[in-house]
C-alpha cells in the first residue's frame, strides 16, 4: 500500500511538472489549475517555515497552524496537496506535542481552549494525541463554562457584563457581541466534536446557536462604523457557516441559510473594492462552501484517485487525464459568479515573492491569516455531503436563521 502511495505521488509530480501547455499556460480570462496548485503549494511552504523559525510565535498560535493544515487537507482534491499537508502536518504535530506535553498546573480557560483546538486539528489530520486529551477532560470541569464562553447562554444574551475592566487582559480582544458569540459557538462545537465538557456547565452548539437572532439584522458594509466592527460580523457569521459545514467538510445549502448567502454574494465586491486579501479569501471560501464554483464530476474523479491507489492510470495515459481535469477546472470557473472570478485572480495575483500573502511591512506574524484565508480559498473544496453537521441541528437553523 505505501508502494503505490509512493508511486501515486511520484506520477502526480511529473504530470504536474511536465511542459503541458494547457495545463502551465494561463488562460486571459482565468488562471491555470497548475497556477492555482502551485500558488497552494507555496503558501503551504510559508506557513511551514514561519512554523518552524518562529518558536515564540508557535508556541502562542501552534493550535491555529495546525487548524490552517486541517482546513486544506479538508478542502484539497489533489493528491500532491493532500500528501504535502500532510507531511507538514506530521512535521509540526510533533513540534506542538513536545511544546504541549502535558497540561499546566497554571493553566488558565484561554490556554485551555487552545489545547482543545490544538487537539482537534490534530485528531483530523490523522494524528491524535489522546494523553493530552485525557488531561484536559479531567482539568476543564474545574473551571467556570462562563470562562469559555464568556457568557452564560442558558440564562443571559452575548454581551451582558462587557466592555470588560481594563485590567481584564482580554479587553482589547473580546469588546463586541459578535466576539463574544462567535467564540462561544466555535468552542462549543470543538467541545461536542471532541466530547470535552465545555466547564462546569452542560454546553451544547445548539445552546449558543440560539442567541444568534441578537446579531440580527445583518448590518451592510457600509453601514459599520469601522471596518474593524464589519470584520467582527464577518468572522461571526463566517464561524457560523464553518461550524455547520464541518469546517468546510460538508456542503450547506444555500437555501437552508439564504440570508447568509445572500449577504456573501452581495458583499464579495464590496471586499474586493477593499482589496484586504484576508477578508476576500474568507468570503469566497464560505461562498463554495455554499457550492459556488464547484465541480462536482472532477471532485469524485480526484478523491477516487486519492482515496484509492488501486486505480491508478497508466502513467503513460494520465497526462491526457489532467488535461481533461483542467478542462473540467475551466468549466467551474466559468460556472463562477463574475465577482468570484474576480476575487480568485486578485487572490493569485496578490501572493508574494515568499508564497504569503497580506502586506508584508506588517510583519511575518500578521502574514499567516491572510495567508491561510487564501489557501482556503483557493482550493478547490470536497465536500463530503451536506451539512449541517451536527444530527438533528436542521430544525434549530430553521428557528433561529
Amino acid at each position: 500500500m505505501l508502494l503505490k502511495q509512493l508511486l501515486l505521488f511520484v506520477i502526480l509530480l511529473f504530470c504536474f511538472g511536465q511542459d503541458l501547455s494547457i495545463q502551465k499556460e494561463d488562460h486571459p480570462n482565468h488562471p491555470s489549475r497548475f497556477h492555482v496548485d502551485e500558488s497552494i503549494l507555496k503558501g503551504l511552504e510559508y506557513i511551514y517555515q514561519q512554523a518552524l523559525l518562529d518558536d515564540e510565535h508557535f508556541a502562542k498560535y501552534g493550535h491555529d497552524y495546525l487548524m490552517c493544515l486541517e482546513g486544506v487537507t479538508s478542502r484539497t482534491t489533489n493528491p500532491l496537496i493532500s500528501h504535502r499537508t500532510e507531511d507538514i502536518g506530521r512535521a509540526l504535530s510533533r513540534k506542538w506535542k513536545k511544546l504541549f506535553s502535558e497540561v499546566p498546573e497554571d493553566v488558565n480557560a484561554r490556554e485551555l481552549s487552545h489545547l482543545m483546538f490544538g487537539i482537534f486539528a490534530l485528531e483530523r489530520i490523522g494524528f491524535p494525541f489522546r494523553t493530552l486529551k485525557n488531561e484536559l477532560r479531567q482539568a476543564m470541569p474545574h473551571f467556570d463554562s462562563s470562562e469559555f464562553l464568556y457568557f452564560d447562554p442558558h440564562s443571559e444574551s452575548p454581551l451582558p457584563n462587557f466592555p470588560l475592566p481594563k485590567t481584564n487582559p482580554l479587553h482589547e480582544i473580546v469588546n463586541t457581541k459578535e466576539i463574544v458569540w462567535y467564540n462561544a459557538l466555535v468552542n462549543a462545537y470543538v467541545a461536542q466534536k471532541l466530547r470535552l465538557p465545555l466547564g462546569n456547565k452542560f454546553v451544547q452548539y445548539k445552546d449558543i446557536l440560539k442567541h444568534l437572532p441578537t446579531l440580527k439584522p445583518y448590518k451592510n458594509l457600509k453601514d459599520h462604523v469601522n471596518v474593524v466592527h464589519s470584520n467582527d460580523q464577518l468572522y461571526a457569521m463566517s464561524t457560523l457557516v464553518w461550524t455547520l459545514s464541518d469546517f468546510g467538510r460538508l456542503r450547506i445549502d444555500p437555501h437552508l441559510m439564504k440570508d447568509e448567502f445572500d449577504w456573501f454574494s452581495a458583499h464579495l465586491p464590496l471586499y474586493l473594492a477593499e482589496k484586504e486579501i484576508a477578508s476576500i479569501g474568507i468570503v469566497v471560501d464560505i461562498l463554495k462552501i455554499f457550492g459556488d464554483g464547484v465541480d462536482d464530476d472532477a471532485h469524485e474523479h480526484s478523491m477516487s484517485l486519492l482515496h484509492n491507489p488501486d486505480q491508478l492510470p497508466d502513467p503513460q495515459v494520465l497526462p491526457p487525464l489532467v488535461q481533461n481535469q483542467q478542462k473540467k477546472n475551466e468549466k467551474a470557473f466559468h460556472h463562477m459568479s463574475p465577482a468570484m472570478q474576480q476575487a480568485l485572480l486578485h487572490i493569485i495575483s496578490s501572493q508574494n515573492e515568499n508564497g504569503s500573502w497580506g502586506d508584508t511591512k506588517l510583519g511575518e506574524q500578521e502574514l499567516y491569516h491572510p495567508t491561510c484565508a487564501a489557501l482556503f480559498a483557493l482550493c478547490e473544496h470536497s465536500h463530503e455531503g451536506f451539512g449541517p453537521s451536527i444530527p438533528g441541528l436542521r430544525s434549530h437553523i430553521r428557528d433561529e436563521l
